[in-house]
């Protein structure tokens, strides 16, 4: 059933067949990605949490995904996500103090280093939260377009690392600014956080 799909351990291939429960293509199982959340997404990072996984997968549901489904648009999350649920991983840094974005033209360019991300030196996407000069944004990037260097960590299988922004540039269809989107990443920073605690459980 269900939860003994959402409870099975996760490999490379099938870490997030999950999404697929009720969907046929990667773009019909964005609704489903939507509304995965609270007990079920806590229920399965708790087993993975107890078996100590090393995939992404953390990092992509409880990180990257939130921040995604709150902050952007409805074409750009259904495009972001649909990338997700054909088995793209993501991340997300929360450095609105230590990353930085301003206007150039029709982009947005990048200035800072975010600290400790998880997963930060393998995801595919990773969300930076990024202070701009009227609040924050959020600026989806290509893992080529940033510089990460893997950190230390007490548990050597899990993946936390630096990632340096400089220069990078940002187009509007990757960045999200303007009106709720400080309350959106209020709203995905809560749920990062109970997502990283929900894993600390059972470790």
């Amino acid at each position: 059933g269900a939860r003994e799909e959402l409870a099975a351990p996760f490999d490379a291939t099938s870490r997030f067949r999950f999404y697929h429960l009720n969907a046929n293509t990667a773009q019909d199982a964005v609704p489903v990605l939507n509304e995965i959340r609270g007990f079920e997404l806590a229920l399965t990072l708790e087993e993975l949490g107890r078996g100590a996984d090393p995939t992404p997968f953390l990092a992509t549901t409880s990180q990257y995904v939130p921040l995604v489904r709150e902050a952007a648009g409805t074409d750009q999350r259904r495009h972001l996500l649909g990338a997700v649920c054909a088995g793209g991983t993501g991340t997300a840094a929360f450095a609105a103090e230590a990353v930085r974005a301003r206007r150039e033209g029709d982009t947005w360019v990048l200035a800072g280093t975010a600290r400790h991300v998880i997963d930060g030196d393998r995801a595919d996407e990773l969300a930076v939260v990024a202070g701009t000069g009227d609040g924050v944004g959020v600026f989806v990037v290509p893992a080529g377009d940033v510089t990460a260097t893997r950190t230390p960590a007490f548990d050597g299988s899990f993946h936390v690392a630096d990632v340096a922004f400089d220069g990078v540039r940002v187009g509007d269809d990757r960045a999200f600014v303007g009106v709720g989107v400080e309350d959106a990443v209020a709203r995905a920073r809560d749920e990062a956080a109970g997502g990283l605690a929900a894993v600390e459980v059972t470790a």
